[in-house]
């Protein structure tokens, strides 16, 4: 093709009258133009940024997190129940050993041991406890992982603004109860009756503020709601989280006494309080994965920044004479993930946004050893569970109402004890107070014509 044709017009055509002329045009033997090729080109490619934009693109997901366990053991007491008992980390052991041997109903006193707490227990090998003969639970190794901690994977959902919240002050056991979206709660600790320069409010928790910022209150002092943050903390470290003040403007009555107590939210631009103001609510969360999918490994050779604490207890002083190690705390590290993908796609988070955050959830299991929850068979406990009569066989009268009188039914008697040699047997009304005083170990009076079911 060429760019610039040059066309030739006959004289004749141009001027009427005019002659033809032969015309000659050099043309130069000289290539100036080439044919294309097309051909395969090479380029370089980044594969950092090729994953990364793989990744950003991907909603399927399998996290992977690690957890540095950091526990300072200050569970302490006593106990006799045995199994729970011979596996303390000792706190008085010669004083116990010596009650223990003329009275084997003393209780032992001591911290639980790390194993009762860590994320994987290797106690899986103890006599008496987690191995026959009269082994606290049947130890299954595989689930050494599960037994005092299960970890999921969830994400926020929605809020609860309903949600009752309960806090105490470790120092001066003042508490509080509010729910969620009546703000953050405080006391005053130095009020108007003090004639300070400030009014000093304390948070059980983080109060998000800084100074310069503005809290509305939910009473008023002559009409005002909303006073301005003069300071932050006091000469406590890190109280400057816990701790705010307004100026004390010459405040009198009891709005801002010592020890009222309440709620106040956070505003940031006290001319558009409607649009600055903070929201208070508990995240609900939906969990993704099941226990099963979890899988914990230990994190190598890497520990945490304390050291573990650990005793040997001499077999003389200990209630089942054994010769052990006693872990008071311990210092390990693990890397915790998931076998199972996790498609974020079709989430919504708590704003109703496509979900940006997946949080890594760990519950206290609490069933075995000393996290048997709020049971009472960790300390020795027994529990018997009776009614005075039953009705099952005539539970509703003719007209539809309950029937409340007594029947010819029999109750069931439920024992829930450590004692694997108990045996119950039937009965009547007249034998539980004397299974309840030999359970005790007191004699039942003559005066009593039941018998003990156990």
């Amino acid at each position: 093709m060429i760019d610039n044709p040059t066309n030739i017009v006959l004289g004749s055509l141009r001027y009427k009258g005019s002659s033809n002329t032969n015309l000659f045009i050099d043309l130069p033997l000289e290539q100036t133009e080439k044919e294309i090729v097309e051909f395969d080109r090479n380029v370089d490619l980044s594969l950092q940024q090729v994953f990364d934009d793989e990744r950003q693109s991907s909603t399927i997901f399998r996290p992977v997190t690690k957890y540095s366990f950091i526990f300072k053991n200050e569970y302490t007491g006593s106990t006799t129940y045995v199994p729970y008992r011979n596996n303390l980390y000792y706190t008085n052991a010669i004083n116990n050993a010596i009650s223990y041997a003329t009275n084997p109903n003393t209780p032992w006193e001591g911290y639980p041991q790390y194993s009762e707490f860590d994320f994987i227990r290797v106690d899986n090998n103890v006599v008496g406890y987690t191995q026959p003969p009269n082994n606290h639970v049947t130890f299954i190794n595989k689930s050494a992982s599960t037994y005092n901690w299960t970890h999921y994977m969830s994400y926020a959902y929605d809020n609860d603004y309903t949600k009752p919240l309960f806090a105490i002050d470790s120092e001066t056991t003042a508490s509080w109860f509010w729910a969620a979206s009546d703000g953050i709660p405080f006391t005053i600790t130095s009020g108007s009756d003090d004639n300070a320069n400030y009014i000093t409010f304390k948070c059980p928790m983080k109060h998000g503020l800084l100074t310069g910022e503005f809290v509305e209150l939910p009473f008023n002092y002559n009409g005002e709601t909303i006073f301005q943050v003069n300071g932050l903390g006091d000469d406590g470290f890190g109280s400057e989280e816990y701790i705010f003040k307004i100026y004390n403007v010459g405040f009198t009555g009891t709005t801002f006494q010592n020890g009222t107590a309440s709620t106040f939210k956070r505003i940031i631009n006290k001319s558009n309080s409607g649009e600055t103001m903070s929201e208070y609510y508990v995240r609900k969360h939906k969990i993704l994965t099941n226990s099963e999918c979890a899988l914990l490994i230990k994190a190598g050779f890497e520990q945490n920044i304390f050291e573990s604490k650990s005793k040997f207890e001499k077999d003389i002083i200990t209630p089942n004479n054994t010769n052990r190690v006693s872990v008071k705390e311990g210092n390990q590290s693990y890397t915790l993930s998931f076998n199972c993908d996790i498609d974020i796609k079709p989430l919504r988070d708590n704003q109703n946004r496509p979900i940006s955050e997946l949080y890594f959830t760990t519950l206290w299991k609490g069933y075995f050893g000393l996290t048997l929850g709020n049971s009472g068979l960790k300390q020795g406990y027994e529990f018997l569970v009776i009614a005075d009569h039953g009705n099952a066989d005539y539970a509703i009268n003719a007209d539809g109402s309950p029937n409340t009188a007594h029947s010819l039914n029999p109750v069931p008697v439920i024992l829930v004890t450590n004692d694997k040699n108990c045996h119950l047997e039937d009965g009547i009304l007249a034998d539980v107070a004397p299974t309840i005083l030999r359970r005790l170990g007191i004699a039942a009076p003559i005066e009593m014509t039941g018998q003990s079911l156990v």
